[in-house]
């Protein structure tokens, strides 16, 4: 077996596999796959897709749930690792549309591709976006399971979740659930925001 360097990132497939971080030493629990290093990987992948300069805006937005991780259902609602994987598979897909010869989607030779513009493509990554699952999770302080006018909702657009759960007032608790109905913020503004220049 071919041994790696260490800077050798993982391989896109291996974001598929259930993550096994061996905690001995000298790994210590960490891996290249886990919630901790995704954001890194997130930047990698943004920078293969051409649209390194999509990076701050996106990293600001995703920074808003940091920490809310641990209060969806399970990995699969994650939001860092939903994103990471996302655009995984623009990855793959833009691989795959590189290595391909099929009909043009412009005005050049009939038997090149050509890559999908970085407008297009953010647009498409952010459509991807807009329909994970974490999206619909909504939570408030309140006194009881069911929001009151008095409730403070987190507005995940505007606020940090971990400023959010920083301003607990005598008498509240924090409830967390996954919505059957549309985002807060809306779609319409999330994806605003996200395509903003």
């Amino acid at each position: 077996m071919k041994e790696l360097p260490d800077d050798h990132p993982p391989r896109l497939q291996a974001q598929l596999s259930a993550l096994q971080a061996n905690p001995e030493w000298p790994h210590f629990g960490r891996d290249a796959l886990d919630h901790g290093h995704a954001v890194f990987t997130i930047v990698e992948h943004l920078r293969i897709l051409g649209l390194q300069t999509w990076t701050n805006r996106l990293v600001k937005w995703l920074a808003h749930y940091d920490g809310f991780e641990r209060y969806v259902e399970d990995d699969a609602h994650d939001p860092i690792l939903c994103v990471r994987d996302l655009l995984m598979r623009h990855v793959i897909g833009q691989g795959q549309r590189q290595g391909h010869k099929g009909p043009a989607r412009s005005n050049h030779d009939p038997g090149e591709t050509c890559p999908v513009a970085p407008q297009a493509l953010k647009s498409l990554i952010v459509n991807d976006i807009l329909r994970l699952e974490f999206l619909r999770y909504r939570a408030f302080w309140g006194a009881n399971p069911v929001p009151q006018s008095t409730s403070r909702h987190w507005q995940p657009l505007t606020q940090t979740w971990l400023s959010f759960i920083e301003h607990r007032l005598p008498g509240e608790s924090l409830w967390v659930w996954l919505s059957p109905r549309e985002p807060l913020p809306s779609l319409s503004l999330l994806r605003a925001h996200l395509l903003e220049a």
